[in-house]
């Protein structure tokens, strides 16, 4: 594993970020690896997973593939959201394991209605996360998703905690994660890092010395250019002269679609 020096500088980037949420929609443990390892060949250095996000695969498919290049690449995951884990413990099997609780289950994907933020619940998912990421550190834990403004005293144990881990080198930035309206909960709050939002809610969000992180990229170029006289590479790289500091995430799961990419990276 790779530890992180606080302090030390940040691994060569750009601001570009690969979404790995729809990694487990990928049949074959192979063809994710594939995947992971075309969009770091095209340029890109920055991860973004959860454990929600397949249940803990995503994540597992991340440590596989840049585990032994840590210092390489930027790993971003996030906590909240208390979801079972096994496609952790079942890699080979994940579809059939998914598709057995989808149709048997009636509570099947209640979890993501829940959130639990305490400073107890990011300790554990921040260790598991580690785990399936095969590092000592990420370098960006948020939170995922707050539906609800929390208790003063959930606030100031989440201050303290991100701030301690810092310091012991486990996570290099703490932010927040969701719609502007999730956001909004718990914005006055905390003193966030980074924070990530649909780009359509990112100018709406008042955010300052935070670094702002942006998704949905491809819905925004769809409802701007609907007849698509500009193709998605124009537009996202027009997106980046209008907002000069915004981190954009860009997901797919076709290695096609990928490869349309190469004009975004010199």
């Amino acid at each position: 594993m790779t530890a992180f020096t606080p302090g030390a500088e940040r691994s060569p980037r750009n601001d570009f970020v690969f979404g790995a949420g729809s990694l487990h929609r990928i049949f074959s443990s192979a063809r994710r690896q594939r995947l992971l390892d075309q969009a770091f060949e095209l340029g890109f250095r920055a991860f973004d997973a959860a454990p929600a996000y397949g249940n803990g695969l995503n994540e597992l498919e991340l440590g596989y593939a840049f585990g032994r290049r840590r210092s390489e690449v930027e790993l971003t995951t996030k906590f909240g959201i208390p979801v079972e884990l096994y496609g952790e413990r079942m890699r080979a099997m994940f579809f059939l394991m998914r598709a057995k609780r989808k149709y048997l289950s009636r509570s099947y994907g209640s979890e993501y209605e829940r959130r639990c933020f305490s400073a107890s619940a990011l300790l554990e998912s921040l260790h598991g996360s580690l785990r399936r990421l095969r590092c000592d550190y990420v370098d960006r834990l948020m939170m995922h998703e707050p539906l609800e403004p929390l208790p003063l005293r959930i606030s100031v144990e989440l201050i303290d905690l991100a701030e301690r881990l810092k310091v012991e080198g486990k996570i290099r930035s703490f932010g927040v994660c969701g719609t502007s309206r999730s956001i909004r909960n718990v914005l006055d709050s905390i003193p966030f890092d980074v924070v990530q939002a649909p780009i359509w809610d990112i100018a709406d969000l008042p955010i300052e010395g935070a670094a702002t992180v942006a998704y949905g990229a491809y819905r925004e170029f769809s409802n701007r250019a609907p007849s698509r006289d500009r193709g998605f590479v124009d537009f996202v790289s027009s997106l980046r002269v209008e907002r000069p500091r915004l981190e954009i995430i860009l997901a797919s799961t076709s290695r096609k679609t990928l490869n349309s990419w190469k004009g975004l990276f010199p």
